[in-house]
């Protein structure tokens, strides 16, 4: 994990940028699985901005909502693959198995 004076962190094996003062992540989120991600390295929230930047550039305002509706189920999903509930479930568990590898 790094530090910089900001007071951002960067979680070495991600690369996600967490903000320690408003635990915020951006950096490179695509994908449902990126927010989880970010959630189990503890940010409280989560920048998403570059797959509404592109389909805003393809298709005006309706492709927006249609880029956060396939997000949201795309988090949905996942939370119901790794057998949780909601996102307030989601903890460094998820990233890391803590049963002994055979």
């Amino acid at each position: 994990m790094q530090f910089h004076p900001q007071g951002c962190c960067v979680k070495r094996k991600t690369g996600l940028a967490i903000w320690q003062s408003s635990s915020m992540a951006e950096c490179d989120v695509r994908r449902g699985a990126d927010v989880i991600k970010a959630r189990a390295l503890g940010a409280n929230m989560v920048l998403v901005g570059r797959p509404f930047l592109y389909a805003a550039s393809v298709g005006g305002e309706a492709m927006v909502s249609r880029a956060a509706e396939i997000l949201q189920s795309e988090i949905h999903r996942n939370i119901g693959l790794l057998g949780l509930h909601s996102v307030d479930d989601i903890t460094d568990e998820v990233l890391f198995s803590l049963a002994p590898i055979r």
